[in-house]
This record gives structure tokens, C-alpha cells and sequence, in this order.
């Protein structure tokens, strides 16, 4: 018999077919050996941290010494990783070799000699040292706060959590309902806007005073705080509600835990009040002295001006009257030397340009003449008529001259009137003014030509009255600028001054000369008074004043209080306005101000503000006369 192949194959898998079969069914189980399982693999350990990132602050502190307190003394052991902060206040340590780093507390030390608070980019006002609990890579006073509670339970024998360490903390501090994380987190991160991490950045810096040099200190110097720690608290969140900004508060804790609120906003603000009420009021007492003496200089001045420019304006209108004449008679061609009574040989008069008709005249005279040591130099430009009545009353006479004598020169231009040179000096009785000068610029436009009255006469005063027209013929006055200035008085009672007086715009002149005011065309004058105060104590000391109109019956006047080197300056400010006077004063910057209302108040009245910047640091009330400030921390003080 041949066997394939194939039948062995099929014989063989029968076999063991029924082999199978019969185990599965037999009355005994088969029993087989279990496989052998395969090893369970021992866990990988967890690799230990070579390296640890911390950051510390108060501000970022650039420059402290930090270490990890591995055995927890507190004090900082060769072989501790340690190192230094750098800018933001961060540093890594080392921890090669060292099993579970963030198990361990940080401490951070703060040296007034290296290192540097980035909130004031300068050094640390003190030493202090910071910690934080174990696993927290953020060290600043809360933080030191939290893990002091920790430190004070284990010294005991006890333990505290984390969790019950931060809530112990919140509760000291008055902050609530508080996540671990608002108090063990920067809080300078993400700062700006939140409420909150202001507020516990101001708390941080002012708790910073209570924190010793040496780490090993804390808990004795902590222990006994919670009370001030509240104290300090509130104080901060009192300050904020009143307007205080939290990165300018600060907290000083006194004897005996005496906690007093510092807001710059009102320390500037006293501080300048105390300037205006003391050394500013010294300044303006001794500069009333030669003020009112310049007053009355000014009004001797007016008399010394009128008195030696009279004659020049007399000259001057004199010779403008002859040829106004010779208009008047036809005969402005055939005008001569010898028409000007008076006039020395050798001086000229040129007419030129004539057009005369029946009812218009149109020419130029150029005159230079010399009226013993007076000099008169004058070119007159006519333009008058055509008139419907052939009088040739109406039209313009325009002019320029230059009148000099030994006391001064008046030149006009253009209608511009100009006295110059002016000494007010005038024998031993004037001997004040020996250095003192005048310089009056104005102009003069006639509103129409009278030919047959003549154009005016002048009359020039310190006060005001500077031209006047002549026989009632109305005009207007452009006044523009006057100075007087110069030493006045002598010895110890020498100063000197200067005043200079500037209005712009047309006025309209009375026949006897004054402007005539309305509501609606008034002179808009303004007068700078400068005087230099010679005072003990106060050397180079100056005081300016300043008046502008503002309207027909009201204006405004400012007093800047200077001393010698420009270093503290007060400036005081009014109002006659009947409906809304009132006084500012403003230091240098013009920083912090201070408003006091004038009219319309009564006593018990709020009458002003102490402001600085935009915020308002203070309210003033008049009590019993006197101005009291009531400032956002509470105090009071008296203004005046």
C-alpha cells in the first residue's frame, strides 16, 4: 500500500483531534502546569529637582542672599544651596544632591548695603530677612508671615498646615475670605488693576519695618505682631478708601506699636501749606515795604513824566498846527522855514506830492528843525476829503516824528507814540530814582480830521491818561506797552523793581482823554510788578505781581513768592469776580493747589480744596474765620 503524503498529514491531525476531545470530556481533568508569570518591574523613582527657581520681593529685590534651610536653623549652612537674586528679584539654586528640595522652607536675606528694591530703584532701607513655607518658590513679607505660623507650631511640638497657616495669617491682616494662593503668589504679578494685589503690595512693604536682620529672629519678633499686623491693615485700607494711591502709602509703626498713616498726596500738601503760611507770608511782609513805596514813587513818576515830556508834546503840537494852517489857507506849497516861530537857521522843510481840489487835498511836508536844544522831526502825510460841502473838515492826517530835549525823546511812527530815555532823577528831592527810567509805547488814531480845530495835544501819565485829544474831538487810544523800573530808595532800604504795564486793542478816548469803558470795549491791561527782597535768611528773595483785567469791573492778580535760588516758589492767585473771587495758591510744579472761595461764602461754609493733580487731598471750611483743612487722613490743620 502506497501512503501519500497527504493521508499521513490528515492521520496525524485526527490524532490529535481526538486526543484533544478526549481530555475536554474524560472524567479527569487535565491538569497542566500554569506558565510561569512574567516579573513585575520595580517602579522608576521620581528624579530628584536639580535645580529650584525662586523669586523674591518686597518690590523685586535685586541682589539678596537666598538659601534653602535644609536642617531648618534657620541659619545658613555651607552646605545649603544658596545664591543671589538678580533683576525681578530671581534666583536658582542648585540642588544637586539634596533629596526632596521642596520640602525644605527659603529663606531670603535683604542687605541695605547690596541690595536694590526695583519699585524705588534704590538700595533697601534696612536689613530684613524673608521666608516662605516648603514647596513655595515665592518669598516676600506674607509669605515670611505664613511660614512663621508654621515654624512657631513645630518649635512648640505641634504641626500646622499649610492651609490653616494662611487662613491663621488672612485672619491677623483683616483680609477674609482669601485663597492660598492671593497670599502665597507674587503679588506684583499682574499687579496693575487689581485690587487686591495693591492693597496686599502695600500691606508687604509696610510689614517689611517689623522683620529683623537675622532669619534665626523671626518668630520672637513676629510673635507678639498680629495685633499691629491688623493695625497696619487697616490703616492701609482706610488710606485707600480716602484716596490714597497704594503704591505711595506707607505706614510707619511708632512706639509702642503706634501706627501713623503716611499718604505723600497729603504730606505734600501740608507741607506746602506750612511753606505759604510761613515763610511765604515772610517773604510777602517784607516785600510790602518797597511795593508801597513804589506806589508811591509812581505817582511822584507820573508828575516827573508829565513835567518833562509836556514841553515836547507842546513843541510838537505847535509846529503840527502850522501846517495845519497853512492847509487851512492854501498855502501848504509855500511853507517855509520862517513860518516856524522859533526855529534855528539851518533846519528844512520840504512839502511835496501836493494835490489840492475844491473838495479834497492829498501831499507830504518832511520837517527837521531845531528849537534850541529841542529837536523836531516830523513827516506828515495828508489825506483829506472829497467832502459834498467843499469844507475839507473830513478825512486823515497821518505823521511820524522824532522831538528830543535834554530830559528825554518822544518819537511817533506810524501813530505809534514812543518815549524813551526817560530819567525820573530830579535834584536830591527824587534821589530814589536816580537809576530809574520810562518807556511809554502807544499809538494814536484820530477818528476824524477837524482842520479848523487842530488834532490834539499830548499828555502823558504813568497812570494812564497817556494822549488827549484837543476841543472836544473824540479819537481812539491803541495802547500798547509802558516799563518803569530801576533802584529805588537807599541803604538798607535799596530794592529794586520794575513795572511793566501792556493792553492790546482799540479804545475808544473822551475829549478830556479818558477811555471810554463798556461792557463790551474795555482796556485789557495787564501790569507785572517786580521787586527784589532784600531779607535776612532770605537772600536773592523776589516777589512778582501780576494784574490783568478781565472785564470792565473785574480781573485777576497773581503774587509768585521766590526764593534766592528758585528752589521753593508760591504762587498765589485772585479773582474780584463778585460771583465766583477766590483765591489759589500753587507750589513751584504747580502740583498741589489750593482753592479758597471769596465771595459769597458764610461761616460754616466748605469754601475750597486742596488738590493734587486731579485728586482732592483736602476740604477747607471756614470756621469762626478761620480756614480749616480737613485732609483725607483724617487731621486737621489751619490754612490762615
Amino acid at each position: 500500500m502506497i501512503v501519500s503524503k497527504n493521508t499521513v498529514k490528515n492521520v496525524a491531525l485526527s490524532l490529535v483531534t481526538v486526543a484533544v476531545l478526549t481530555a475536554c470530556h474524560s472524567g479527569k481533568k487535565a491538569r497542566t502546569a500554569p506558565p510561569t508569570p512574567a516579573p513585575t518591574p520595580a517602579p522608576t523613582p521620581a528624579p530628584t529637582p536639580t535645580e529650584l527657581g525662586i523669586k523674591v520681593a518686597d518690590g523685586y529685590l535685586k541682589g539678596a542672599f537666598v538659601y534653602l534651610d535644609v536642617n531648618e536653623n534657620s541659619v545658613h549652612d555651607t552646605d545649603e544651596p544658596s545664591g543671589t537674586t538678580g533683576a525681578g528679584g530671581v534666583v536658582t539654586l542648585n540642588t544637586t544632591g539634596i533629596e526632596n528640595p521642596d520640602t525644605y522652607p527659603i529663606i531670603a536675606i535683604a542687605k541695605k548695603a547690596s541690595t536694590t528694591d526695583e519699585d524705588t530703584d534704590a538700595l533697601v532701607a534696612k536689613d530684613f530677612s524673608m521666608s516662605t513655607p516648603a514647596g513655595n518658590t515665592v518669598v516676600n513679607p506674607i509669605t515670611t508671615l505664613i511660614q512663621t505660623k508654621i515654624a512657631e507650631a513645630k518649635a512648640a511640638g505641634g504641626t500646622l498646615s499649610l492651609a490653616d497657616a494662611v487662613a491663621a495669617v488672612a485672619q491677623d491682616l483683616g483680609l477674609g475670605d482669601v485663597t492660598s494662593e492671593q497670599l502665597l503668589g507674587d503679588y506684583l504679578d499682574g499687579k496693575s488693576g487689581n485690587d487686591f494685589k495693591e492693597k496686599i503690595h502695600a500691606i508687604a512693604r509696610s510689614i517689611v519695618q517689623l522683620l529683623p536682620a537675622e532669619a534665626a529672629d523671626l518668630a520672637k519678633e513676629l510673635k507678639d505682631a498680629d495685633g499691629t499686623l491688623g493695625e497696619i491693615a487697616k490703616a492701609i485700607t482706610d488710606a485707600i478708601a480716602a484716596g490714597g494711591d497704594p503704591d505711595k502709602i506707607t505706614v510707619v509703626v511708632g512706639d509702642g506699636g503706634k501706627v501713623e498713616t503716611k499718604i505723600p498726596e497729603v504730606e505734600d500738601a501740608k507741607e506746602f501749606v506750612a511753606d505759604v503760611r510761613d515763610w511765604g507770608t515772610t517773604i510777602a511782609d517784607g516785600f510790602d515795604t518797597p511795593a508801597n513805596a513804589f506806589a508811591d514813587k509812581a505817582d511822584a513818576a507820573e508828575m516827573l513824566i508829565d513835567a518833562q515830556v509836556d514841553s515836547l508834546m507842546d513843541l510838537g503840537n505847535e509846529v503840527l498846527m502850522v501846517v495845519e494852517d497853512a492847509m487851512e489857507e492854501g498855502q501848504l506849497e509855500d511853507l517855509a522855514l520862517a513860518d516856524f516861530v522859533g526855529a534855528a537857521a539851518g533846519g528844512t522843510v520840504t512839502v511835496s506830492d501836493i494835490v489840492e481840489t475844491d473838495t479834497a487835498m492829498k501831499g507830504k511836508v518832511e520837517l527837521d528843525l531845531m528849537f534850541g536844544t529841542d529837536k523836531v522831526k516830523m513827516m506828515i502825510e495828508i489825506d483829506a476829503g472829497p467832502v459834498a460841502d467843499s469844507t475839507k473838515s473830513n478825512g486823515s492826517l497821518m505823521f511820524s516824528a522824532m522831538l528830543t530835549n535834554a530830559d528825554a525823546s518822544i518819537e511817533l511812527s506810524d501813530g505809534k507814540f514812543i518815549v524813551k530815555g526817560l530819567q525820573l532823577a530830579d535834584g536830591d528831592t527824587e534821589e530814589s530814582f536816580k537809576d530809574a527810567t520810562v518807556e511809554l509805547n502807544a499809538m494814536l488814531k484820530a477818528s476824524s480830521l477837524k482842520t479848523d480845530t487842530g488834532m490834539f495835544t499830548g499828555n502823558v501819565g504813568a497812570a494812564g491818561k497817556w494822549m488827549e485829544l484837543e476841543d472836544g474831538t473824540g479819537g481812539t487810544l491803541i495802547p500798547s506797552s509802558l516799563s518803569f523800573g530801576g533802584s529805588f530808595g537807599s541803604g538798607d532800604e535799596m530794592f529794586d523793581a520794575s513795572l511793566m504795564i501792556t493792553s492790546t486793542g482799540d479804545y475808544d478816548v473822551a475829549a478830556d482823554g479818558d477811555v471810554i469803558e463798556t461792557e463790551d470795549n474795555w482796556v485789557d491791561a495787564t501790569a507785572v510788578l517786580t521787586v527784589d527782597v532784600a531779607m535776612e535768611n532770605f537772600d536773592g528773595a523776589s516777589a512778582d505781581i501780576t494784574i490783568e483785567r478781565t472785564s470792565v469791573d473785574d480781573g485777576t492778580i497773581e503774587i509768585m513768592l521766590m526764593d534766592g535760588d528758585d528752589a521753593r516758589k508760591v504762587v498765589l492767585s485772585g479773582s474780584t469776580d463778585d460771583a465766583t473771587g477766590q483765591i489759589k495758591a500753587t507750589n513751584a510744579d504747580k502740583s498741589v493747589m489750593v482753592t479758597v472761595k471769596t465771595e459769597g461764602v458764610k461761616d460754616g461754609d466748605d469754601v475750597g480744596q486742596v488738590i493734587i493733580g486731579a485728586k482732592v487731598v483736602g476740604t477747607i471750611s471756614l470756621v469762626g474765620n478761620v480756614h480749616k483743612i480737613k485732609y483725607t487722613d483724617g487731621s486737621f490743620e489751619t490754612l490762615f
